[in-house]
């Protein structure tokens, strides 16, 4: 097995390197966490504490489904019916009652069987 920074960037190919994805995640604008099969939360990036700290500060609590159940009540089950397949499993759209959160968008990816990836786009509320 190689290290992260063994994959730098293709520059032929314009593929990035593990480290440079790694960069991206920790610098987008949105919310990017991942959580186990179980909902505990295993990794956030700086955006997705900002938007998630008030719901941290009232809950020690790091399950994916207490965490985003004002924005995402219905998280467990659509993914419970999604099932393992990669994709898309839901996105829900929110109005001023999001505050800053505006949408939450679930997603399975391939190499994560088990595992969820969620996005938190903000908005200005």
């Amino acid at each position: 097995m190689s290290a992260p920074d063994d994959h730098p960037a293709d520059a032929a190919s314009g593929e990035l390197g593990t480290a440079s994805l790694q960069e991206l995640l920790h610098l987008l604008p949105a919310g990017v966490l991942r959580a186990a099969p179980d909902g505990v939360v295993t990794w956030m990036n700086p955006a997705a504490a900002r938007l998630l700290a008030p719901r941290m500060a009232e809950s020690a609590d790091f399950d994916v489904h207490a965490l985003l159940a004002p924005w995402a009540p219905d998280l467990a089950a659509r993914v419970q019916a999604h099932g393992t397949a990669r994709g898309v499993v839901h996105r829900w759209r929110l109005g001023p009652e999001g505050g800053a959160v505006r949408s939450v968008m679930a997603l399975k990816l391939q190499h994560d069987p088990g595992g969820l990836t969620l996005l938190l786009m903000e908005g200005s509320p």
